[in-house]
């Protein structure tokens, strides 16, 4: 495993675009190969940045590296020879023998490569893939926010938006998330607008905002009946979370969320009554009890 401070993640994937009639799937969750029975296939796409990509194949079909630029320009390379080729300002080694080629680079990738296999002879091509794949989203700090009080003393926070490293827009944070060791940075808090304020009705602002106010802070409602009574796999219930700022004068006001990003904000669904439900069983019936009445006997048989 590639450290996080390099940039890199492990990449184990089906690859995108690809759709065979004939798809044979192997070696669980660290090995994909395909069984390819079309002229001209796809078999995976390598994004630019990628390193240590080993592409092998069994079979009689050429290997194909179709690359982009990031400026969109395009080139296709037809592997036949062994050697070491030039391709998208990366330099590959081609080996083939007998009934296998292999395809390795260090890279890093000047280009994202498309790697295809073209038919040669009526015979199945087997290709197996590995490769170590930039991490494309990452955090990024924002501006400060502008300051909580015009004069007095008062607080700026800064935040942190997710973004594609390719193209610098800003996405969901959801992108992000998905790599463990890319942690979304905690927001910094600074001091703002130290000035006194001017005087007014006779009355001068003079002490600092953490003194004099405390910082926003986040606000919980109660949590709502469960959703279920009983269950294996429970209910969920939930409550309001608000951002909250106490006034000088002890009054509660509702104000944007971003204003308490300083501190986790606290769950709103959790789990609840995840326990078996009661459930009537039925038991063994008990022996009836009758009698047997003679003419001058009573017997009871039990």
């Amino acid at each position: 495993m590639l450290l996080p401070s390099n940039g890199y993640s492990r990449f184990f994937n089906t690859p995108k675009g690809v759709h065979c009639s004939n798809q044979l799937k192997q070696g669980g969750n660290s090995l994909a190969s395909w069984i390819i029975r079309t002229a001209v296939k796809t078999v995976l796409e390598v994004p630019l940045g990628s390193r240590s990509l080993r592409v092998s194949s069994k079979g009689p079909d050429v290997i194909v590296i179709e690359t982009q630029s990031l400026q969109g320009r395009k080139e296709e390379h037809s592997l036949v020879s062994p050697g070491s080729y030039l391709i998208g300002n990366t330099t590959v080694d081609y080996q083939k023998g007998t009934d296998r080629q292999t395809l390795r680079t260090q890279g890093p990738l000047g280009a994202d490569y498309i790697i295809k296999v073209k038919y040669a002879a009526p015979r199945d091509t087997m290709v197996q893939f590995l490769f170590y794949q930039p991490i494309r989203y990452q955090w990024r700090e924002t501006d400060f926010f502008p300051c909580s009080v015009t004069c007095g003393g008062g607080y700026q926070l800064n935040s942190a938006e997710c973004t594609d490293i390719r193209s610098s827009q800003v996405l969901p944070e959801h992108h992000c998330n998905s790599y463990p060791e890319n942690t979304k940075p905690t927001p910094k808090l600074k001091e703002c607008n130290m000035d006194l304020c001017p005087e007014s009705d006779g009355f001068i602002e003079v002490m600092p905002y953490d003194h004099f106010q405390p910082l926003p802070r986040w606000e919980q409602g109660p949590w709502t009946e469960c959703s279920v009574s009983c269950g294996e796999s429970g209910g969920l219930q939930e409550r309001s979370v608000v951002c909250v700022e106490d006034d000088a004068h002890g009054h509660i006001t509702q104000v944007e969320e971003w204003k308490c990003t300083h501190s986790p904000r606290p769950i709103t669904q959790q789990s609840c009554n995840s326990f078996t439900c009661p459930q009537w069983v039925a038991m063994e019936w008990s022996q009836v009890s009758y009698q047997v009445k003679t003419s001058n006997q009573r017997l009871l048989i039990a």
